[in-house]
């Protein structure tokens, strides 16, 4: 949708990935989108994170974040 909604030369990334937790039987897990125009000007950028449990790669849901939003 970004990039489908952008203009010409818009930047955009899209990353995600899992790390470990604190609690050995989890990951957190982050999810990220960026865009701006050409120049760099007008960023928008959010993230949501949340553990995921190891053993059945179920979400926690109440782990649910949106730091920054």
């Amino acid at each position: 949708m970004l990039v489908q909604n952008g203009s010409s030369g818009d930047r955009h990334w899209l990353r995600g990935g899992c790390a470990a937790d604190p609690d050995p039987a989890a990951w957190t897990c982050t999810l990220e989108a960026y865009t701006s125009d050409a120049d760099g000007d007008s960023p928008w950028h959010y993230a949501l994170h949340a553990r995921v449990r190891i053993a059945d790669r179920s979400v926690d849901l109440g782990s649910f974040a949106c730091p920054g939003a």
